[in-house]
């Protein structure tokens, strides 16, 4: 109700920024009143759970949300109770983690470590895992379904499995979740693609996927 319809308001008038500060994610707090925790996830691949209560507050000032270090930035903010989350890396290395396995610990905090990253490599995606297939997309236009069942639930601070087969010089860059096929969009900063996962077949893990989209260079 803060926001108006169809117009523009200045972010420092929701909550003040200090020397350097940026947003990086956000989230919806539709679930805030049903949910038990937040988790964080990082750049660096840390993860944080944290009650959900240390997060209530009007609008005014900001409160600090998490402790990062200097070379970290928050990939993505989960409401949630028990489900698990999937971690996905730039070099496509992906894991799924048992959140009921991670203590919740105070606001002001850093967490601990989710996936073992490589040298250069950095967390770049995650999504709460709730449904039946795995949806991923590369930077070439691919797309494939797979079955969530394929990918198994790992230990945290382990590197994880390729989440997909991809093409020489290509990689994934989004994955998705679905409970049932649906509609969805693939963006590219040429253009928009709107199709059906229902004209997806299952394909295996190692399966590099199917063009959804040509891109030019």
């Amino acid at each position: 109700s803060d926001l108006p319809v169809n117009g523009k308001i200045n972010v420092n008038q929701l909550f003040e920024f200090t020397n350097g500060e940026k947003i990086n994610t956000i989230t919806t707090i539709a679930r805030k009143s049903e949910v038990e925790n937040f988790v964080f996830v990082t750049k660096n691949g840390m993860i944080k759970k944290t009650s959900a209560t240390e997060y209530e507050k009007k609008r005014g000032k900001s409160i600090r949300a998490i402790n990062l270090k200097d070379d970290d930035e928050v990939v993505a903010v989960h409401l949630m109770n028990k489900e698990k989350v999937g971690i996905l890396t730039s070099f496509g290395n992906y894991v799924i983690i048992d959140t009921e396995s991670i203590s919740a610990i105070g606001r002001v905090t850093a967490g601990v470590k989710a996936i073992k990253l490589s040298d250069g490599d950095s967390v770049i995606d995650s999504k709460i895992i709730d449904g039946r297939y795995l949806i991923t997309i590369s930077s070439e236009g691919l797309v494939k379904k797979a079955d969530i069942a394929d990918f198994s639930v790992c230990s945290r601070g382990i590197k994880g499995k390729k989440i997909s087969g991809v093409r020489d010089g290509d990689e994934i860059g989004k994955f998705l979740t679905l409970k049932e096929d649906c509609d969805i969009i693939v963006i590219s900063n040429k253009g928009t693609l709107k199709f059906n996962t229902a004209e997806l077949r299952v394909l295996s893990r190692d399966a590099v996927g199917v063009k959804a989209m040509k891109l030019t260079s």
